[in-house]
């Protein structure tokens, strides 16, 4: 009966900020994602980590159902505000506080955002998404075109230096006798070979 996913789909979207009112409109967008026959709604009462929703004292960090039942879908509020789902017991039913949904409720998007609604996490343009990670793939692959192109030059160009290299090698090798004329050196005479 009671959906948890909402909490993971929600808080991948607009990760709930570490401020009370940051709290209450994760809440609110839990409470949104829910499925309506559910009638997830708020807990109206006073103490800490309470904030003003439509005129009542509401706790922000859980979900409330007509019959009472609650889950806490935020941990350590405001410091942490972790997302979880996690069965909280029962209250009094009395104390459960419907949302308002529709054209105009008050849902925030966003606490730095006031006033301007997000699109329900199911309406994510998903098309829009699959071709900006093909368009970004495409370039990933023209990339490493390029960087291939520039290994194999690089490799060709330290083939040539090591070709230079052993014919400057070969030519110092068949310049030592003269090198050494040049400098004072004696080249030592050939060893004559006893008989």
């Amino acid at each position: 009966m009671y959906s948890c996913d909402a909490v993971t789909r929600v808080a991948r979207v607009h990760p709930p900020e570490k401020t009370v009112d940051g709290a209450l409109a994760f809440l609110l967008r839990v409470i949104a994602a829910l499925p309506p026959e559910e009638a997830a709604g708020l807990i109206e009462e006073d103490g800490e980590n309470t904030a003003d929703y439509q005129g009542h004292t509401v706790r922000v960090s859980r979900v409330c159902y007509p019959d009472g039942s609650i889950y806490k879908i935020l941990t350590d509020v405001p410091t942490t505000n972790g997302p979880q789902w996690a069965d909280n017991g029962m209250i009094d039913p009395e104390k459960y506080l419907a949302v308002v949904s529709g054209p105009n409720t008050d849902l925030p998007s966003h606490p730095s955002e006031p006033g301007v609604l997000t699109p329900p996490i199911d309406t994510i343009d998903t098309a829009a998404l699959l071709n900006k990670l093909d368009d970004q793939m495409k370039q990933a692959d023209a990339n490493r075109v390029l960087i291939l192109g520039a290994i194999n030059d690089l490799k060709t160009d330290l083939q040539r230096i090591e070709k230079n290299a052993t014919s400057i090698g070969s030519q110092l090798l068949a310049a030592a006798p003269l090198l050494g004329g040049l400098f004072g050196r004696k080249e030592a005479a050939p060893k004559k070979k006893r008989r």
